[in-house]
């Protein structure tokens, strides 16, 4: 669980005690959709 990202592993936890397990997803979902354009801006200063 050591090289999951952070919400992964809260999720994890979530899902294990049952508690706060939807706001977990939807962290994950946010976080994922909002490394896609710094993904982005970070490959084209680099090419």
């Amino acid at each position: 669980m050591a090289a999951l990202p952070v919400a992964q592993n809260v999720l994890n936890y979530a899902q294990r005690y049952n508690q706060s397990v939807i706001p977990a997803r939807d962290a994950i979902f946010i976080t994922t959709l909002g490394s896609i354009p710094v993904l982005l801006v970070v490959s084209t200063l680099l090419a």
